[in-house]
């Protein structure tokens, strides 16, 4: 009889822990789930030389490679069209619900440079152009 009692406490206590440890292993999954980001994000560039002197009145211009996309319809490839202020920068709010890889090209005068940007709804995603002479093999435009 005591062998069967201590039979039976050994049953609970390995049902009770199981139970204990498959709530946790699944409240830790849920709460380790990434949500995922909403709303508006912005892009903001910055446009400098190669001493990193903030370049203003520069134009930048956003893109994605390929055809049919936003930025070559007529409707809104102006609206990615932007001037670098005082300080070199220029934010664009990113209103698609995707992320996306932008090019950045940025020109001024008889210098140019490129970059890419990663964009993440709900976030702010920062880039830098270096603007160098056209023609400079080191100015990330192809």
């Amino acid at each position: 009889m005591l062998f069967a009692r201590k039979t039976m406490l050994k049953q609970l206590n390995y049902r009770t822990l199981s139970t204990a440890a498959l709530i946790l292993a699944i409240a830790a999954g849920v709460a380790s789930c990434e949500k995922p980001r909403t709303g508006p994000g912005y892009i903001a560039v910055r446009v400098i030389n190669a001493d990193s002197v903030a370049i203003q009145n520069a134009w930048i211009h956003l893109s994605a490679p390929g055809s049919g996309t936003l930025f070559d319809n007529p409707n809104t490839s102006g609206y990615y069209y932007k001037k670098s202020d005082v300080s070199g920068w220029t934010d664009t709010p990113w209103k698609y619900e995707r992320e996306a890889y932008l090019d950045i090209e940025s020109t001024k005068g008889a210098y140019r440079g490129c970059s890419y940007v990663h964009v993440v709804p709900g976030d702010t995603a920062v880039a830098y152009v270096i603007l160098r002479p056209y023609g400079d093999p080191n100015s990330g435009c192809l």
